[in-house]
């Protein structure tokens, strides 16, 4: 016969002590095994037992958590920040792309909102996001996590993609640019029918509803741009990404005239589809 193996009883904390229910008036109460799941020592050697054992299963879960928390967040405060990509760079072009805003706001919501849950799968997960929410192509995406990562926004640690806390503030979702329904690139591509010139009424409603979307693209740049500048200037060692933004900036202002062209192209072949 096989011999019968010996329990061996295992430390545990207060509210999962399988001899003392952990209830109300026997809190106190323990058993050689007990330990203090806050100072994490045996609960005869607590030296605040009255108070700590009234610990339950939640508020430790919660405080192991916060803990765990701080802790990565000391870990990625501590990752040295990148320097500014050279003005002319790949990454400085994307960030003046039309489409950057959107694309950025749209990679950060969802870093703090569902990054968090499985960081070894964040990349992933917003890779997809950004195909599947910006009708961006895999490369697309793949450069804007670049970018991110590279401006400091998004740290790369322990195999897994992390949203730094002191980023530069989101705002409300931008507005993008152009008609409703195709991107702006993909009207600005189609060009003109050459089915000659809309009547003036329609004319100006075009030249109206582009000079206001160029106006507002401009504003929430410059908010971007800000932003930035804020962020940048809080951090260690900020001062050369403050120069980078106000660059940048200067660069976005020369792009508006045409932005404004191209707004006129995309809605003058919008309305000549049949758009209303």
């Amino acid at each position: 016969m096989q011999a019968k193996q010996a329990h061996v009883p295992l430390p545990h904390a207060r509210y999962d002590c399988p001899h003392i229910p952990h209830a109300d008036g026997k809190e106190a109460q323990h058993c050689e095994h007990c330990w203090c799941c806050l100072c994490e020592k045996a609960a005869a050697s607590c030296q605040s037992w009255v108070a700590h054992c009234k610990t339950t299963a939640s508020e430790d879960a919660a405080r192991s958590a916060a803990k765990r928390q701080a802790a990565l967040r000391s870990k990625i405060d501590a990752v040295q920040r990148l320097s500014p990509p050279p003005l002319g760079s790949p990454t400085a072009l994307l960030q003046l792309d039309f489409r950057w805003l959107q694309l950025r706001h749209v990679a950060l919501s969802w870093m703090a909102n569902c990054g968090c849950d499985e960081p070894s799968t964040a990349e992933d997960g917003l890779t997809t996001t950004l195909v599947a929410a910006c009708d961006a192509t895999l490369d697309l995406a793949q450069q804007v996590i670049a970018v991110l990562v590279a401006t400091n926004e998004l740290v790369s640690i322990d195999e897994g993609l992390h949203l730094r806390h002191d980023i530069a503030t989101l705002g409300r979702d931008p507005m993008p640019p152009g008609p409703p329904g195709p991107q702006l690139h993909e009207w600005i591509a189609q060009g003109a029918s050459g089915r000659g010139a809309l009547p003036p009424d329609k004319q100006a409603l075009i030249h109206s509803r582009a000079t206001n979307q160029a106006a507002q693209q401009w504003s929430e740049w410059t908010q971007y741009y800000t932003a930035a500048k804020v962020a940048a200037q809080r951090a260690p060692g900020g001062a050369p990404w403050v120069s980078f933004y106000e660059q940048q900036a200067r660069e976005q202002a020369k792009k508006q005239p045409q932005l404004l062209q191209q707004l006129m192209q995309a809605w003058t072949r919008y309305t000549e589809r049949g758009g209303s």
